[in-house]
């Protein structure tokens, strides 16, 4: 919560998912369950940020709940975050502590993990990671002793949590592979004898195939141009170098490949009897198996690869400490490796975004019917609209949805008058987009009222926001925008109000 005075959602995805859980709670507010498209349909056209199905609804719903309780806002979204992230430290904290049996290690792994940049990053904006995590963490911990049985109780819990963390973030279906893959490793294949492990195999599938097949429904490819588009071999060969490039930025070489090497010393390491690092090999490698087989690739994937990892380092460190060390003080070295990691990363943050707030306030107060928002930023500025105008009287549309040759002189006084836009918000930066003409040579018909300074903890989204009035709007606007869609692969027709 270091930076929430920004009322900052930096992620494009972030105000995604905030808007998300707005629009959840702005359905149940209006009465509007029995008919969710078509008020979906009319939500999108004034607040052109939703992305469900694309992004799973577990999320949004749990946000909504608050929503109602503290309000539509910023604060209360990363509010929702801040308890998950709180929430996952007590639980990964648990998981150690019951298969380690050590204060010390747990302690060392939770510091760790939580103070990685990439986790800062993203509990610091509304992202689903670590409230999926919490699921996560929560089904793992019923498959503590999963190699003395798995009672059927604990099987069913597996599947309902397993199947949470999955409808909150979809790279968490590594968990239907998690028990087989322990298995395989620690060769204890009676326990495919089992029956709790097949029905909550099944059951887990079972609840988790909706949202894979939703997609299918509206007729969604299923697939963004900015995939991989390389077949299972090439994804695998370009993702593993992308990744181990991606790992090496975060955590140094030196630490990922004492990571590593401590991976694959656990794996040498099985014991007859209770084999407390499993369950993190089985975790990490079913994790990294989803990471490397998927056609979406980013660094923020490995963030369900790097909880094990960090757990099976300090298992392998603190069981090397025990050899010279007196008994019951393995853990000092982990405790003391993670209090040095802490001090070298804690100064990562805070993470920001200031600028789109500012502009969402002054349009909020001029009440126009329509505004065009060319820009990056543009879902922290709907989200922030919609905060300030919970009644959504102003349409906006968005400049990255518009062809580019939207953007000459001609086609966008036009345009603008045709549409019935009031006002125009401009993000300059930089590097070059289409709306740059426009800021660089702007129409007689376009008066500046405003430049913002956009600042922020990444360089790339620093710049300005330029917002302009347009003069010429038509009185009678037309009511419908057609805009090509990469994802669906269709022309989409927005009715605007």
């Amino acid at each position: 919560m270091r930076s929430v005075d920004a009322n900052n959602l930096i992620d494009t995805d972030a105000a995604r998912h905030a808007l998300n859980g707005a629009f959840i709670h702005d359905l149940i507010r209006d009465g509007k369950l029995s008919e969710p498209i078509t008020y979906g349909r009319d939500y999108y056209s004034r607040l052109p940020a939703l992305s469900m199905p694309y992004h799973p609804p577990m999320f949004p719903a749990l946000e909504a709940l608050l929503f109602f309780s503290l309000g539509v806002s910023v604060w209360t979204a990363r509010l929702a975050i801040a308890l998950a992230a709180g929430f996952s430290a007590l639980l990964f904290y648990r998981l150690l502590w019951k298969t380690h049996g050590s204060d010390g290690l747990a302690f060392a792994g939770v510091m760790t993990f939580f103070s990685m940049t990439l986790t800062q990053a993203l509990a610091a904006d509304v992202m689903l990671e670590i409230p999926s995590l919490v699921f996560t963490l929560a089904a793992l911990l019923t498959l503590v002793d999963f190699d003395r049985g798995f009672r059927w109780r604990r099987s069913l819990w597996y599947a309902v949590f397993s199947a949470a963390a999955i409808w909150t973030k979809q790279s968490a279906i590594f968990l239907l592979a998690a028990p087989f893959c322990y298995v395989v490793l620690s060769g204890r294949w009676r326990l495919l004898r089992q029956r709790s492990i097949w029905l909550s195999s099944i059951l887990l599938g079972a609840l988790a195939a909706p949202l894979f097949l939703l997609p299918a429904a509206i007729n969604w490819s299923g697939r963004n141009p900015g995939w991989a588009q390389f077949g299972l071999i090439g994804t695998v060969s370009h993702h593993l170098a992308h990744y181990a490039a991606s790992m090496t930025i975060e955590t140094g070489l030196l630490p990922a490949a004492i990571a590593l090497i401590c991976a694959v010393a656990a794996l040498f390491s099985r014991r007859t009897k209770f084999w407390p690092d499993g369950l993190y090999l089985a975790w990490a490698i079913s994790a990294g198996a989803v990471v490397l087989t998927a056609p979406p690739f980013d660094e923020r994937y490995l963030f369900f690869v790097y909880p094990p990892l960090v757990a099976l380092t300090y298992s392998v460190v603190a069981r090397a400490s025990a050899a010279f060390l007196p008994q019951g003080r393995a853990w000092i070295v982990p405790a003391a490796l993670a209090m040095a990691w802490c001090a070298l990363h804690l100064k990562a943050g805070p993470f920001f975004l200031r600028g789109p707030e500012r502009a969402a306030t002054l349009i909020s107060q001029a009440q126009p019917r329509r505004v065009l928002f060319c820009g990056r930023s543009n879902g922290t500025f709907i989200f922030n609209l919609r905060s300030l105008d919970p009644q959504r009287r102003t349409a906006v549309i968005r400049g990255d949805k518009l062809p580019p040759e939207t953007f000459s002189a001609a086609a966008f006084e036009r345009f603008a008058h045709e549409l019935g836009i009031s006002y125009v918000v401009l993000e300059k930066h930089d590097y070059a987009m289409p709306w740059e003409r426009l800021a660089d040579a702007p129409l007689p018909s376009l008066v500046l009222e405003h430049r913002i300074a956009q600042l922020s903890s990444y360089p790339e989204l620093r710049g300005e926001l330029l917002l302009y009035r347009f003069l010429k709007p038509s009185p009678n606007p037309q009511s419908t925008l057609r805009l090509p869609s990469d994802v669906t692969g269709m022309v989409q027709e927005i009715k605007l109000p």
